[in-house]
């Protein structure tokens, strides 16, 4: 876990895979900046009991994996880019745990790849391109 703040910064790639991290403290934070990247490939390991989430609008978090995934629902202003992929093989769900807000795009992979908004009736807001 972490104790304190965590930044991705441009031009970096923090990767999961299927690890949690976790904000146990009192106070910290989760910053992603413009040009970071967060790959995601458990099926509910968007970080957690964290203070403060800011994710740039040029940010990217990329939900990638052979698996039902659930998508976290980052505060306002929300996503940057967010990607929602299978590595190569089957059908995949990716839930929605809330409204999902994306300030830049929404890339959806193939049609092998789904997102359900209706199990817990979540809007999708985007500002960017879909």
């Amino acid at each position: 876990g972490i104790n304190g703040n965590l930044e991705v910064n441009s031009g970096c790639t923090l990767d999961l895979q299927t690890n949690l991290l976790t904000g146990p403290g009192s106070t910290n934070s989760f910053t992603i900046s413009s040009n970071g990247w967060l790959r995601l490939s458990g099926s509910n390991n968007f970080p957690s009991g964290i203070e403060t989430i800011s994710l740039s609008n040029l940010s990217t978090v990329d939900y990638f994996a052979d698996l039902n995934q659930t998508v976290f629902s980052v505060p306002s202003p929300g996503y940057g880019s967010l990607f929602l992929r299978r590595v190569s093989a089957g059908n995949w769900v990716k839930t929605a745990a809330g409204e999902l807000i994306i300030q830049g795009s929404l890339t959806i992979n193939d049609f092998f790849t789904s997102v359900d908004c209706n199990t817990i009736s979540a809007n999708i807001t985007l500002t960017g391109n879909l």
